[in-house]
């Protein structure tokens, strides 16, 4: 085929298809990494919270958690979660004071929103997690459980 002046010069539809197609597909892959990033699990006592809140709201009804030597226990709803062996709780907020042997670390209300909570899980015991520490604190007017080192 002889190139001239007249000729014309281009991409067929099915070239055109073909290129759209790769870059779909490309498209396909890479996206999810960006609209959902890899999140770390949330560590136990972190979901312990989160379910105590949702049952707050579900059952309509104030949840108070207290720790009570190493176990976290909620009142009204009865659930518990044990603390990390060798762990103790370090609480800014609210206030520390131990009230029949139980120290108040959150609170949740029915709305969802919650008492002002801060406090750190101290790992003591542990080989190779001495000194580790996970900072909780949760805001008051949304209830949001925010953590991390």
């Amino acid at each position: 085929m002889v190139w001239g002046a007249g000729a014309q010069r281009g991409f067929t539809l099915f070239e055109m298809m073909v290129v759209l197609a790769i870059i779909a597909l490309g498209t396909a892959l890479i996206a999810p990494r960006f609209i959902n990033p890899v999140r770390h699990p949330r560590p136990e006592l972190v979901l312990f919270l989160e379910g105590q809140r949702t049952q707050a709201i579900e059952k309509g009804t104030e949840v108070r958690i207290y720790d009570s030597g190493g176990m976290l226990k909620s009142v009204p709803l009865g659930g518990q979660l044990a603390l990390p062996k060798g762990s103790r709780l370090d609480i800014r907020w609210p206030a520390p004071s131990v009230y029949q042997t139980r120290q108040l670390v959150a609170v949740f209300y029915p709305d969802g929103t919650s008492i002002v909570s801060d406090f750190d899980v101290v790992a003591e015991g542990a080989p190779g997690t001495t000194g580790q520490r996970l900072h909780i604190a949760i805001t008051p007017m949304q209830g949001e459980v925010i953590y991390g080192s």
